[in-house]
């Protein structure tokens, strides 16, 4: 299972316990359960690893590598931002979280009205991947979505199936050299 905490210190501070007690109630579910934590360049690879060794947790930690792990897994949870465009591409049951201080939300939400803030249920214009934000980004809440969309059956099918409607609505791989012709022929 791939755990995406975000890239941002500020990001790692307020979503990574919550996905540390989520990875516990789902170890805990599933003995023998591997979790890979890729840690982006800009935080502190010791803050996640600590973090999940006061839970008695061993995750792998990789340098980076995100779209590998996300790949490689059978389930993720990711934090909100571009990498879940990149776990909808590849068709991997996941789970979006985000948290921001009170404030930021309260401005956010003042400024900006939209139904999702997952990159690939704004592309779909609907819900397909669950999205447990601020005060639902609990660890029970994460762990049961992820079971609920990791275990075979109606959830997960039609999430996947979501994934694909967004992958076919990005067109097929070479777009940007597609979008770099058409503008060479505008020229």
């Amino acid at each position: 299972m791939a755990l995406l905490p975000g890239s941002r210190p500020s990001e790692l501070r307020r979503i990574l316990p919550a996905l540390v007690g989520a990875a516990k109630l789902l170890v805990d579910a599933r003995p023998g359960l591997q979790l890979v934590v890729p840690v982006a360049p800009t935080v502190a690879r010791e803050a996640v690893a600590h973090a999940f060794a006061e839970a008695g947790l061993s995750p792998v930690l990789v340098d980076g590598r995100a779209p590998e792990v996300v790949g490689a897994s059978d389930a993720a949870v990711v934090a909100s931002g571009t990498a879940t465009l990149e776990a909808g591409l590849m068709e991997r049951p996941f789970v979006v979280v985000y948290g921001v201080s009170w404030l930021t939300w309260l401005v956010g939400r003042m400024l900006v009205r939209v139904a999702h803030v997952a990159l690939v249920n704004l592309l779909a214009g609907r819900r397909v991947v669950p999205e447990l934000l601020q005060r639902d980004m609990t660890p029970a809440r994460i762990a049961a979505e992820v079971q609920r969309v990791w275990d075979d059956g109606p959830a997960q099918q039609a999430q996947l199936e979501g994934l694909r409607e967004v992958k076919a609505l990005l067109g097929a791989p070479g777009a940007a050299g597609r979008a770099a012709d058409a503008v060479l022929g505008l020229l």
